[in-house]
């Protein structure tokens, strides 16, 4: 059963990590939805980090022998206190604009 009329936000915020040349730049996005009708974490449903090297002229993924594609954080708990780890996730085409 899916619930209707359910208030809810996403947001993204974007960083820029190394590498970040004149060629490609890195970036780390991390991305929330949560429902604004519940508190702190009773309203996370869905969260997650993505990192991709993108070509600055193209704004395509870039995987080759020196830039692994990307990565997404592996999924955990909300009291998971293990560091986060990363997983390979080769992205192919337009990732962010």
């Amino acid at each position: 059963m899916v619930n209707q009329n359910v208030p809810l936000v996403s947001q993204q915020q974007v960083t820029v990590e190394s590498p970040a040349n004149a060629d490609v730049v890195t970036l780390q996005v991390g991305t929330s939805v949560r429902r604004t009708d519940k508190q702190k974490d009773t309203g996370l449903l869905l969260a997650i980090v993505d990192t991709v090297t993108l070509n600055r002229k193209t704004a395509m993924a870039v995987s080759d022998d020196t830039h692994t594609g990307g990565a997404v954080q592996k999924p955990r708990g909300l009291n998971d206190e293990s560091p986060p780890t990363a997983i390979p996730l080769r992205h192919e085409g337009l990732a962010y604009r």
